[in-house]
């Protein structure tokens, strides 16, 4: 019952340059490597590298970006991740975001942000998924930009109560402010970008 997962960007239709793969008893890992990722689309010229891993149970994701051209270039680069709740349950779902507002948005259609954001000052807020409140994801429409607290760890967590998993995604660079969350209302994806 679920929205279908959306692909795009530059690298989507795109071909590698590389591949690498290695395994060893404790981990899987893969890269792919893609030349002048920009092909003219962009200004500059830059190479990207994404190396994935599992490493003893946990996923890591980097993207890197080299820029090989003689100016320098603005590079921004974002992923929307899909994870399927391993109990298939909604229900079962705490979505745990150390964050104490989130951007307004001016309808569940277009999703497009006002300016404006929406402070929780109680646990029981429906946009509310501090540590301190239920966070439940359970029946609501989420496609929403929460503001991640300055000076806190940058970590989100997805907690499948009944199959006892948890999902963490820690942000590694200062430069993370944010996190947006996309849940259809229904059905057992929810991208955590």
């Amino acid at each position: 019952d679920a929205v279908p997962n959306q692909l795009h960007g530059l690298l989507f239709s795109r071909a590698t340059s590389q591949v690498f793969y290695s395994e060893s008893a404790n981990a899987v890992r893969a890269a792919a490597e893609y030349s002048d990722f920009f092909d003219g689309f962009w200004t500059g010229k830059a190479d990207v590298r994404i190396d994935q891993s599992i490493e003893n149970g946990s996923f890591h994701y980097e993207i890197l970006a080299k820029n090989t051209g003689t100016t320098p270039i603005p590079v921004g680069f974002g992923s929307h991740p899909y994870f399927k709740i391993p109990s298939g349950d909604p229900a079962n779902v705490k979505l745990v975001i150390p964050s104490s507002k989130a951007a307004q948005i001016d309808n569940l259609d277009d999703v497009l942000p006002t300016g404006r954001w929406t402070p929780f000052t109680k646990s029981d807020e429906p946009l509310n998924f501090s540590r301190a409140a239920s966070g439940s994801i359970h029946g609501k429409f989420l496609d929403h930009y929460f503001v991640l607290e300055s000076g806190q760890p940058k970590v989100v967590e997805m907690i499948d109560t009944k199959k006892r998993v948890k999902f963490r995604m820690t942000g590694l660079s200062e430069n993370i402010r944010g996190v947006q969350v996309y849940y259809p209302q229904k059905g057992d994806i929810i991208a955590i970008e």
